[in-house]
């Protein structure tokens, strides 16, 4: 199998190089002239479009020369859509030895050297041309070429028969509003203004012709001998076709040169190529194997170095996100810092400033000082019951003395001249004033401290009742002793309100601390001005002094630091994320590496292989090729060619004239 494909591939090397199918061949360097017209009338804009596209896409030029002695003949073809043919128009143009150029017209009733058929197809199914025009749906046209011009050469003494050589370019311009999804087998299209022209290019007869063999096998040109277009199309029509037919595809060849013994110098310069090149594939090959055998290891270590990036990744978002929490409380934790050391220092400053301290110490000597609260009631409560018990004393005498006295005078006592018999007297005055709530009891704690009745105006209201009482049983009270009395019970009322007073407050304040709270009080604020371990005004020094330090080298140090560190952290984050993506993406790549090399590695072993074998039976045989048949390819090359040197007129004898000849057809349109 493979040695037949060298040998195709040898002959389609050795033929391509002398066909220089690329169709420069068909330029001329004379001066030039547009494609003469398909009729007497001036050409078509479709027809000129596609000349022109000819001419820039295919490099097929048709121009006339205008060379002394020459003679050059445009062959118009007239065919209906189908590629029938229905007349011939001729045009001869000859300059003469003088310059001087004279041309003619004529009909010609004759078969033109290539037919040309046109196949419509509307979704697959054949169509005739007048069927076909203004329908919708997939649509093919297919152009098939024969070569009628048969000749017979002579070749190594021998006859075959050959076609002369020609080349036919077909143009079609297709309206870009009806064409869509256009293709082309055997050409190609070009994009003009806003239409599209489809070109193809065909050699009917050429692989006949030559019906090469190599070492006694025939070798198969795929040389094209047809055109075809598919497209889907929306109301279908189509101007006329332009098809240029050349003979003289192979005239600017140069053969006269070419020999065996040429191709086999380069015959020995491909072997010396190959063997180098089987050499280096054997190297190639122990390469890929050695790089095969080493991948697991870069595969491995390519997957940990992943599985750390990721853990490192997952790590420094973690860190990132402490650090940036740690910013945040550094940065709240210093300006709270900062306003309590401000706050602090406020506060010592504006208590300072204020006397706290010496205020506190005043109060407490307003509350417990030798002329303090406590002292005052305690002074005021004394001196009122004082002035109680003596003002009582004095009232309890006078009532005493007062009915005493009464008493005994109505029973007609003489206390002077009978004692014995006053004493009793005596003792029921004292009852009946006790009676009454009149004691010589004048303890005012027993009056304050009652619980059952306001004792002191009881009892003042006891002596008011008993001077009423002696009133109205007719006794009489001296006047200045009545005015005393009665001031007495006005004095004892305010004397024992005023110390009740004093008392409850006395008693309310001392069960409520307030001598001893101050007193702590005082002892915890101290003194400003005197530093004493444990109290307020020394501890808001210390508190001061110690708030401050810890703002300026504490916090303030930390909140800077936790800043620098957030700083960083977008990039450091970025970073590992970064190198976390490129050890997956190279993790990745590792299992394609892997496989990539594995079946690198195997192809290298296939092309070392191949090309040991190919060397060995394809570029070592190709000396035997250039046998026999090598000379008779080439002489059969240089018949062909000059059947197209020789065909130079389509009407007849071309006199002492240098002749060529062109044919256009043109394809009726369908509309």
């Amino acid at each position: 199998m493979i040695r037949t494909s060298l040998r195709k591939a040898g002959a389609v090397v050795l033929t391509a190089s002398m066909l220089a199918l690329n169709l420069t061949a068909c330029q001329s360097n004379s001066d030039s002239a547009s494609v003469s017209a398909v009729n007497e009338d001036a050409a078509s804009n479709t027809e000129n479009i596609i000349t022109s596209t000819m001419n820039d896409e295919l490099s097929i030029n048709t121009a006339q020369t205008l060379a002394k002695n020459t003679r050059n003949q445009t062959v118009y073809v007239f065919d209906d859509a189908s590629g029938v043919q229905d007349h011939v128009t001729v045009n001869t143009k000859v300059t003469d030895n003088n310059g001087d150029t004279s041309s003619t017209n004529e009909n010609v009733d004759k078969a033109a050297p290539v037919t040309i058929n046109v196949t419509y197809y509307l979704n697959g199914k054949e169509i005739s041309p007048e069927d076909l025009a203004g329908k919708s749906g997939e649509v093919k046209i297919r152009f098939d070429y024969v070569n009628n011009e048969e000749e017979t050469i002579t070749v190594k003494g021998e006859t075959k028969t050959a076609y002369v050589p020609f080349t036919v370019a077909t143009g079609l311009m297709l309206d870009n509003e009806k064409f869509t999804n256009i293709e082309v087998t055997n050409g190609k299209l070009s994009q003009v203004g806003s239409d599209v022209v489809a070109l193809g290019v065909s050699f009917p007869g050429l692989a006949d012709s030559l019906n090469l063999k190599f070492d006694s096998e025939e070798v198969n040109f795929d040389l094209p001998n047809y055109f075809e277009i598919s497209a889907d199309v929306t109301d279908f029509s189509l101007d006329m076709s332009l098809s240029v037919v050349s003979s003289n595809l192979l005239s600017d060849m140069d053969l006269d040169d070419l020999s065996v013994e040429d191709l086999q110098a380069k015959v020995n310069e491909l072997q010396s190529a190959a063997d180098q090149l089987e050499a280096g594939t054997v190297q190639l090959q122990e390469g890929t194997q050695q790089l095969e055998d080493n991948v697991p290891d870069l595969v491995s270590g390519v997957a940990a170095l992943n599985d750390g990036a990721a853990t490192l990744s997952s790590g420094v978002s973690a860190y990132a996100a402490g650090v940036a929490s740690l910013n945040d409380g550094a940065a709240a934790l210093d300006s709270n810092m900062q306003t309590l050391s401000t706050s602090l220092n406020t506060l010592y400053e504006t208590l300072k400033a204020n006397g706290f301290d010496t205020k506190i110490a005043a109060l407490n000597e307003g509350i417990n000082g030798s002329s303090g609260l406590f002292n005052t009631l305690t002074n005021g409560m004394s001196s009122y019951k004082s002035l109680y018990e003596s003002t009582y004393s004095s009232a309890y005498s006078l009532v005493y003395s007062a009915n005493y006295q009464k008493a005994l005078a109505a029973q007609g006592i003489d206390e002077t001249t009978d004692a014995a018999a006053g004493y009793p007297v005596k003792t029921a005055v004292v009852t009946r004033l006790a009676n009454s709530g009149i004691t010589e009891d004048a303890n005012i704690s027993s009056v304050l401290t009652s619980e059952t009745a306001n004792t002191s105006v009881y009892m003042t209201a006891g002596l008011c009742e008993l001077y009423a009482a002696y009133s109205s049983a007719g006794l009489t009270v001296d006047t200045t002793q009545q005015q005393t009395i009665i001031s007495d019970i006005v004095k004892l009322n305010q004397y024992a309100a005023a110390y009740k007073t004093m008392y409850a407050s006395y008693t309310q304040l001392k069960d409520a601390g307030l001598d001893t709270g101050v007193a702590a009080l005082t002892s915890a604020v101290g003194s400003f001005s005197t530093y004493q371990e444990g109290t307020l005004c020394s501890s808001l020094y210390a508190l001061n002094v110690g708030a401050t330090k810890l703002q300026q080298e504490g916090t303030s140090v930390l909140a800077a630091g936790a800043s620098t560190l957030a700083a960083n952290n977008s990039s450091l984050t970025s970073g590992a994320a970064a190198l976390a993506d490129g050890t997956e993406t190279l993790n990745n790549a590792a299992a394609t590496l892997s496989s990539g090399v594995s079946k690198l590695n195997t192809g290298a072993i296939t092309l070392k292989d191949g090309m040991a074998e190919f060397n060995e039976e394809g570029i070592s045989q190709i000396t035997s090729l250039l046998g026999d048949d090598a000379t008779t390819t080439l002489d059969t090359i240089k018949e062909v060619v000059k059947l197209g040197n020789n065909y130079t007129s389509f009407t007849g004898s071309t006199g002492n004239y240098d002749s060529t000849v062109t044919f256009i057809y043109k394809t009726a349109e369908i509309k």
